[in-house]
């Protein structure tokens, strides 16, 4: 799982797109393979680009620089 991740980044990456869109970039990674996506959506911001990740994984929190946490209320 890990690797088609990597692979997948890799290849919207070498695109160069404007706009990256992330669904869950960390999941199913363990601690050092996410910390590398991280590092990697963070220079992808650092080449001009747009980063918005959707994810569960708290350790992206810290990444954004704006964070949207969003709940649902069952009535």
């Amino acid at each position: 799982g890990g690797e088609q991740q990597r692979v997948a980044m890799a290849r919207v990456i070498a695109a160069e797109p404007r706009l990256i869109l992330a669904d869950e970039p960390t999941a199913n990674l363990d601690d050092a393979a996410a910390r590398q996506v991280e590092e990697l959506l963070r220079a992808q911001v650092a080449f001009g680009r747009a980063v918005v990740v959707a994810t569960h994984d708290r350790r992206l929190y810290g990444a954004g620089d704006l964070i949207l946490d969003l709940h649902q209320t069952v009535v």
